[in-house]
């Protein structure tokens, strides 16, 4: 009986075990929602409305409608990117692109998994992109300097309406948030082509400024003499010292770049150091260039 046994294990046994190896090897299909949920299964059946799916290791069925189906990454090595701006349910075919969308220019680990939507560009819109704050010191980019300055350019250009005239804004949320859903902030938005964010944005004006600045400090001092007078017994005493105040004095020294794009042709190109070394002083040399703009119009 126990040598049955040990026959039956070592003939049986391998076979087994390789066919676990096997399941747990199987290559994946990727599915990307439009909700950004990922799901590695292994893609059994497709059509133009729904695909049918099976989680590893599963048997269970299950099914899919295309229409929350961003994109599709098979095991093969090739894709499928869906429509994401009409609400019609056809596929883009094989490309890693699509007509609709763009290459991600999104750094590793953002959430749009290389997905990036492409807008209708609309006439007479100014998109105004986040600001680089970059201290060329220690290549320090600010995030709140961004956002500040960025608010402050939309604000200038929103109080100017009549300036900019048909020219309107798109809104600093709408931006915003586009730009965040393609992976592209204040730190990496240099390295994104203007084409794209066009795109992006559908809009068809830009405006991208940016500020870099480093810091010099100085020391003043000061030295004060103190003295004091005493009279006693009819003589006069003294006592005298002395007080050294040491302070540090900071100038920042901007340069400012401003840019305007339209329909990817640059038709305005400036740069302007301000002439105060304030630590706002950025914000007079940024207005300045603004007033001077093509689009802007004196009224």
């Amino acid at each position: 009986m126990n040598k049955f046994f040990w026959v039956f294990f070592l003939l049986f046994t391998p076979s087994t075990l390789l066919l676990s190896q096997q399941k747990t090897t199987e290559k994946l299909d990727r599915i990307i929602k439009r909700d950004y949920t990922i799901i590695d299964a292994v893609i059994t059946k497709m059509s133009s409305t729904a695909i049918e799916y099976k989680l590893p290791n599963e048997s269970l069925i299950n099914v899919l409608d295309v229409k929350e189906i961003a994109k599709i990454n098979f095991a093969n090595g090739k894709s499928q990117t869906f429509n994401l701006n009409e609400k019609s349910t056809t596929p883009l075919n094989n490309s890693t692109s699509g007509v609709n969308s763009l290459p991600s220019t999104s750094p590793e680990g953002s959430n749009n998994n290389g997905i990036i939507t492409k807008l209708p560009i609309k006439q007479h819109t100014i998109a105004i992109l986040p600001v680089p704050f970059v201290n060329t010191e220690t290549q320090y980019a600010s995030e709140e300097m961004s956002k500040l300055a960025q608010t402050d350019l939309f604000n200038s250009f929103a109080a100017k309406e009549l300036n900019i005239a048909p020219l309107s804004v798109q809104d600093l949320r709408t931006t915003n948030s586009l730009l965040k859903k393609a992976g592209i902030n204040y730190s990496n938005i240099d390295e994104t082509p203007t084409e794209e964010l066009h795109q992006i944005l559908g809009v068809d004006h830009l405006v991208a400024v940016k500020a870099s600045y480093f810091i010099e400090r100085k020391n003043s001092t000061t030295k004060q003499e103190v003295g004091k007078v005493d009279v006693k017994d009819n003589k006069i005493r003294t006592d005298d010292f002395s007080a050294t105040f040491t302070n540090e004095i900071r100038e920042y020294r901007y340069t400012m770049y401003f840019d305007i794009f339209k329909n990817n042709e640059k038709i305005y190109s400036q740069t302007r150091k301000p002439f105060f070394d304030q630590q706002d002083s950025w914000l007079d040399a940024m207005n300045y260039m603004l007033k001077r703009c093509p689009i802007y119009n004196k009224k």
